[in-house]
């Protein structure tokens, strides 16, 4: 199976690396905006779409991938706030989000995120998995790693 590391993703894909930071500064707002958020009922933020071109890793072929995603934030928690991300995507060349996992944490430390997707493609039977994490230093959001991978399929490269 082939991975694409963030060196390589740097040089392909830096559109993805785009939609990362844009990602971390959205989260950087949520962080902001989370106080006067009443109790109850969450605030919803979105939904924020974003289209980019990617490289299919299970083929090599280009693709391009729109991501939806939908935030709902909830503070009548004692000192803190939950944040929850609905995302879901999809590629021209047909692979589907199955399911996603996030994890945002804000706190004297900083700010730090990252992510776990898994996508198909229903017509070809390949899978991928995109992961990745990002962190605020200062105002400026710094890509820790990103890993775009096939992770099954009928025939792999």
């Amino acid at each position: 199976m082939e991975t694409f590391s963030t060196e390589r993703q740097e040089e392909e894909s830096p559109n993805m690396r785009r939609t990362v930071i844009l990602a971390l500064a959205a989260m950087t707002m949520i962080g902001l905006l989370a106080a006067p958020a009443g109790a109850g009922k969450p605030t919803e933020l979105g939904p924020f779409s974003d289209t980019f071109p990617e490289t299919d890793p299970c083929t090599g072929g280009p693709m391009e991938v729109t991501l939806v995603e939908m935030v709902y934030l909830h503070d009548d928690h004692k000192n803190n706030f939950v944040v929850r991300v609905q995302r879901s995507g999809t590629t021209d060349v047909g692979y589907e989000m199955l399911n996603g996992q996030d994890k945002f944490i804000a706190n004297k430390g900083g700010e730090r995120a990252n992510f776990k997707d898994v996508w198909r493609n229903p017509e070809t039977g390949h899978k991928m998995q995109a992961s990745g994490a990002f962190r605020m230093v200062g105002n400026s959001p710094v890509v820790d790693s990103f890993n775009l991978r096939c992770v099954g399929g009928p025939t792999l490269p």
